[in-house]
């Protein structure tokens, strides 16, 4: 798991890292355009919880709202702040 220590989610914040989208593959070769960037799905891996959270859990997979939530930038590395609320589904895998 991520050290994630001096950031710690306040009541029903849930702190998660995006799934990217894999890029296609066709072959051996991957095709990106220089200045394309990787797209986000709706899925995350949940990393830290806060105290009044009680639907979601640490190191699950889960379905949430995109476009919903707070970005956050935590030594150089991208991650988003959601409501408990914006959480759609549990991933099982």
């Amino acid at each position: 798991m991520i050290n994630l220590k001096g950031i710690e989610p306040v009541g029903k914040r849930v702190l998660v890292e995006v799934v990217l989208k894999e890029p296609e593959v066709q072959s051996t070769l991957i095709y990106l355009e220089a200045n394309e960037k990787p797209q986000l799905t709706d899925r995350c891996n949940v990393l830290r919880i806060g105290k009044e959270v009680t639907l979601v859990e640490e190191g699950k997979k889960y379905i949430y709202a995109v476009g919903r939530g707070t970005k956050l930038t935590y030594k150089d590395v991208e991650y988003l702040l959601l409501e408990e609320n914006d959480f759609r589904a549990k991933v099982d895998e």
